[in-house]
């Protein structure tokens, strides 16, 4: 009967057992598989650990999970991006009771909005947040250049109540550290500024309509002035971040580790003299996604809600904003040295 080791092994000369030419060879391909595993895990959690730790201004900020699931029927977009935003806006239902919200598929605990152009009433704040978080313009300069009502942030919801797949309500801590009106941000993809891409990661109404009487499935919209809230994808490519305060520069590399795949939560003031979008804040710390899988989400995202893709093409056509001048050899501000002097401008 033949013994199952010789499968694996075979008798030397020396009387000695050793293992047999394809069984070294497979354990060598495992072990290579287990450092590449193990160095992506490793790297991910450094990426994660470095995002922590920096104190960033209105920074890495992360998205609710998007399940995997067979989208709703295809839907093609009709929200066209670019200069043509303003007149889509213009024509578009503002009163919120007037928006049709449909579920973008089974498992799915947000809605797409219809009309589409309905998003487009987002256009000012994603532009202030591209503007003041990538393309290196001073906070209070880009606020500026938009006719808000008031401001465009709202902190005043420390928490925000979601709506899960099951229909209950859980809460949610918001994130958001108000930009010093010193630090000026830029984030550079193959050497050129890249403002962040924004995409509509999905939408709930904050009330259902039973017998002609709305119920609130939260107590916290029950009272509040707010009838829709939005989750918007930030998404950055793998690149350098760029920060400057007064004369401290400081950059960071983030070429090899991949982008960042976050998530700005965004609620609407349906009250006639508002009819306008604010920021809540974020969700949790980024994600690490690589420039692949955040291209492919961003394309699922404009199929199952109808979105436009808000990118730096969009902002410069739409507003005539160009990201401003990079800080000159800012590739050499890349030290440890060059970080702590550039927070200790930002937390004086």
């Amino acid at each position: 009967m033949t013994n199952q080791s010789d499968n694996f092994s075979y008798v030397k000369p020396n009387g000695k057992r050793a293992l047999r030419a394809w069984v070294l060879a497979t354990l060598a391909i495992f072990l290579v598989l287990a450092v590449i595993i193990g160095y992506s895990v490793f790297a991910a959690r450094q990426r994660q650990a470095e995002i922590a730790a920096t104190p960033r201004p209105a920074a890495f900020i992360a998205p609710t999970p998007v399940p995997t699931l067979t989208p709703a029927p295809t839907v093609t977009p009709t929200v066209d991006a670019g200069a043509t935003s303003t007149a889509l806006a213009a024509e578009c239902p503002t009163d919120s009771t007037q928006w049709t919200f449909t579920p973008a598929g089974d498992g799915f605990n947000y809605d797409r909005i219809d009309p589409p152009c309905v998003y487009h009433g987002m256009d000012k704040v994603i532009a202030w947040i591209m503007a003041s978080q990538g393309m290196g313009w001073e906070q209070q300069t880009a606020i500026n250049s938009f006719s808000f009502p008031d401001n465009p942030y709202n902190d005043s919801q420390p928490k925000m109540d979601f709506l899960s797949v099951t229909g209950k309500p859980f809460s949610v801590s918001m994130t958001w550290y108000p930009m010093a009106s010193n630090d000026l941000d830029w984030y550079v993809v193959n050497n050129s500024v890249a403002a962040e891409h924004f995409v509509v990661g999905g939408c709930y109404s904050t009330y259902t309509m039973v017998n002609g009487q709305k119920k609130y499935w939260s107590p916290q919209y029950s009272s509040s002035v707010y009838t829709a809230i939005c989750a918007v994808n930030l998404d950055r490519f793998a690149g350098w971040a760029v920060y400057q305060a007064g004369d401290k520069v400081y950059a960071r590399d983030y070429t090899s580790s991949g982008g960042l795949h976050l998530t700005a939560m965004l609620a609407y003031d349906n009250r006639p003299q508002y009819h306008t979008w604010y920021l809540f804040g974020f969700t949790g710390p980024g994600v690490v996604s690589s420039d692949e899988n955040t291209t492919n989400l961003e394309g699922q995202m404009q199929q199952w809600f109808n979105s436009p893709l808000w990118d730096l093409d969009w902002i410069e056509k739409q507003y005539g904003m160009f990201p401003k001048p990079l800080p000159d050899k800012w590739q050499n501000y890349n030290s440890q040295a060059d970080e702590s002097a550039y927070l200790a401008v930002i937390n004086k």
